[in-house]
């Protein structure tokens, strides 16, 4: 296998934190090194940056998801909708070298591949109101 696109980097990482999302007492550094001997891929900076940050930054995204998602409580959000969100949330907040629309239509992307028809614009909707937090607070 070649080098990832951003893009394939980013589904990659998507994938660890929903498969994190099923081990919840497990290290994610752990969890990172089992998906990638499992699955014979190569990691990358991003991927490994990214995945391990959702987990040291968790209570925040979390609260983040919880203040801007109306419609649901995070218990009854998907895991794959709730990955999606972390994710996007992370690059959002935390990676210097993404912008906020371009994390936004990333993860809007992933939930029409991963998720119902109904879910691209409420994963949409709630990164929206996160964007407008981080941009009032800058």
């Amino acid at each position: 296998m070649g080098k990832l696109t951003r893009r394939e980097s980013r589904e990659l990482a998507f994938k660890l934190v929903f498969e994190k999302s099923f081990k919840i007492d497990e290290d994610a550094f752990d969890v990172y090194i089992e998906y990638l001997d499992n699955n014979e891929i190569q990691g990358n900076d991003y991927i490994r940056e990214t995945f391990l940050g959702v987990y040291e930054k968790i209570d925040e995204i979390d609260a983040d998801i919880t203040s801007a998602s109306i419609r649901r409580k995070n218990e009854r959000i998907s895991r794959v909708a709730m990955a999606i969100l972390r994710l996007a949330i992370y690059e959002m907040k935390f990676s210097e070298d993404v912008p906020v629309n371009i994390a936004i239509n990333e993860a809007v992307e992933l939930a029409k591949k991963y998720e119902d028809d109904d879910v691209p614009g409420y994963v949409n909707g709630v990164l929206g109101t996160v964007a407008k937090t981080i941009t009032e607070q800058k």
